[in-house]
Formats: structure tokens, sequence, C-alpha cells
């Protein structure tokens, strides 16, 4: 019996509830190992586990690796979870490069408040405070 991606995405929320980012990372790659296309809800799950230990870099690269993925659409969580991972690193600058990723990635999609927030929050943990009035400006433009 070959695990199929239920089981990998059963494995991958362990070790992401558990903390243990390398090894959920690391049955990232066991499913491309095995040909088991990851789905939006794994990828998110690890960016929420890079998210919370601040690894801004590795969010967004996963990032980037979905976008690159025909068969899997990163959505408004995979973005925000993005931006949040990088206002914990104090990285205003990938912060500000996943928000416009995410203005562009779709018509469907676009900024709200968790987005508009986390990136503000980025802004003021890198003591970025105009970069964080030019964000809320832009917030209060697009009606959010």
């Amino acid at each position: 019996v070959r695990p199929n991606l239920y089981c990998y995405a059963s494995v991958v929320r362990a070790c992401v509830a558990n903390g243990r980012v390398n090894r959920g990372l690391h049955v990232l790659s066991l499913m491309r190992v095995d040909n088991i296309a990851p789905d939006v809800f794994v990828y998110n799950a690890l960016l929420r586990a890079c998210a919370r230990s601040g690894r801004a870099k590795q969010a967004f690269s996963i990032l980037s690796e979905m976008r690159r993925n025909p068969s899997v659409k990163p959505d408004a969580v995979s973005f925000n979870t993005v931006i949040t991972a990088c206002a914990r690193a104090r990285d205003v600058d990938r912060a500000f490069a996943a928000f416009r990723h995410l203005r562009s990635a779709s018509p469907k999609l676009k900024p709200d408040a968790t987005s508009y927030n986390a990136l503000i929050d980025a802004c003021a943990k890198s003591g970025e405070i105009d970069r964080a009035l030019d964000a809320f400006s832009n917030m209060e433009r697009d009606s959010v």
C-alpha cells in the first residue's frame, strides 16, 4: 500500500502541529519522490509552520513553488500567511513582495483586512512607519 495525498497531508499537519517544520518539509520532499502532488492545504500548513517560526525566506520559497506549480494556485490564506511570516522575521521587503504577488495573482484574489494588517505589522516591526502609513492609506483607498 502506497501513501496517497491524504496520508501525506495528515503527516504534514502532524509535523506542523508539533512545531516540526523541517520534518514537514521533509515529508513534502517525499511526496515529490512518490509523485504525489501537494495541494493548497498541504502548502498552507507548511506556510503556517514557517510563519509561526519566523522563517520568511522559507515561506517565500514555498509560495514561489506554489506559483510555479500549474496544479496548485496560492489562495488568500497562502499570501497572508507569507506576509505574516515576513512580519515575524522583520523582513518588510519580502512582505511587500508577497503583497505585490497577491495583487497580481488573479483578478479574483484581492488583499483583504488580514493582508493589510500583516503588511502594516511587518512595517511596524521593522521600524518602517512611513511605509505602514502608506499601506494604511492604500487600505482606505481600496475600501478594505
